[in-house]
């Protein structure tokens, strides 16, 4: 390894500069921990009279996994919400522009976006990318002490006794244990979305926030929206509409597209799997269409088995849908995409390994376009 040099960034903050041939590398705090870790690893080489060759072989596999870790977290760079924005993102498939995930509160047993369920930032644990024994820095600023290593030589992490403080995340070096949201002002958030201006321009994009549910930040979302008008960005949503209309009505009138999920009209059924019944949805869509006809509006309906995959289901929201001027239906297939994250957080898929029959769907689509 070439030499270490320390530059000061302020008070509190250092940057630790690595060369490792021609690869330069610039890492925050959890760099200082990985010397530590080191410092450690010959310390207790030293009292087992372990043989140099024996220290240099382990020490040398800690190093090529923790700064691998490293580089590919350098390589894709300081994103703003890291793990909740898209650069690229579709509204239509002309339309290039950014996605941006605030947290959610409904519920939903498909959503493919867990980790926006939890209205802070937490832990998300890959047990496939964990280096174990040569490393377990993340077991050392647990301060709950919820991680142990298992016989597979992997960790494990207590997930209902995580406090998501977010310490694991900050120094884990081979990314096994990252972190999924952060928190931004509106003004970082802008700053972040302009730096692809120029392919919104060409392409008639913009902005699109999603979810989880935005609307639970409303007052953050309405900021974030009158701002991005005076700068001349183009605004979508994608919503399910959980939110009183005299609390969100502002917020439509900034928008120049909007995604409503339209899930179930069985108030029953909708209840059961979502948590909410169907009455403020859709008198928020009402409202939303009667007071801005104008707004191109694209209502969609995810078909999930089980819950709303019926003639019956897909033609009364077709027909309630038909009313609104200016207003597009369209039924999306349902998916397992991001299953793998509900692992992630230490939580269960509760719809398992369930499909929806390609068949079914095309029948319904069908139904949908009439």
């Amino acid at each position: 390894m070439g030499g270490k040099t320390e530059r000061d960034l302020s008070a509190n903050a250092r940057v630790y500069i690595f060369d490792v041939g021609e690869i330069r590398l610039e890492y925050f705090k959890a760099a200082k921990n990985l010397l530590c870790c080191y410092e450690d690893l010959f310390a207790l080489f030293s009292k087992t009279h372990a043989s140099l060759a024996a220290f240099d072989d382990l020490a040398t596999k800690f190093l090529l996994e923790a700064l691998n870790g490293i580089r590919q977290r350098l390589a894709r760079g300081m994103r703003v919400l890291r793990r909740n924005a898209h650069r690229t993102a579709f509204c239509d498939l002309d339309k290039v522009g950014k996605l941006l995930r605030p947290h959610d509160f409904p519920s939903f047993k498909w959503c493919c976006n867990p980790e926006s369920q939890l209205a802070q930032p937490q832990i998300a644990y890959n047990i496939e990318k964990c280096i174990g024994d040569v490393c377990m820095m993340c077991g050392r600023v647990c301060p709950n002490h919820n991680i142990a290593l298992m016989d597979t030589n992997k960790v494990w992490i207590n997930h209902d006794n995580c406090v998501n403080c977010l310490a694991c995340a900050n120094v884990c070096p081979a990314d096994a244990i990252i972190k999924y949201g952060d928190y931004r002002t509106a003004d970082e958030v802008l700053r972040y979305v302009e730096r692809d201006m120029m392919f919104y321009n060409q392409s008639d994009g913009g902005l699109t926030l999603s979810g989880g549910e935005p609307l639970m930040q409303r007052d953050f979302v309405l900021g974030l929206l009158r701002e991005a008008r005076k700068r001349g960005i183009s605004c979508a949503i994608e919503t399910c509409g959980v939110a009183p209309w005299d609390q969100v009505s502002e917020i439509f009138g900034l928008l120049d597209y909007v995604n409503f999920d339209i899930k179930s009209l069985n108030a029953e059924k909708h209840k059961e799997w979502t948590g909410w019944d169907t009455s403020i949805i859709l008198d928020t869509f009402k409202k939303f269409r009667e007071t801005y006809p104008n707004v191109q509006t694209r209502a969609r309906t995810p078909i999930v088995p089980g819950f709303n995959d019926t003639e019956e289901d897909i033609i009364a929201i077709r027909d309630f849908v038909k009313q609104f001027p200016n207003t597009e239906y369209e039924v999306l297939h349902y998916h397992r995409y991001g299953s793998s994250k509900y692992t992630f957080i230490g939580r269960e898929y509760e719809l398992g390994e369930v499909e929806l029959d390609d068949d079914l769907f095309a029948h319904l689509k069908s139904i949908a376009m009439q």
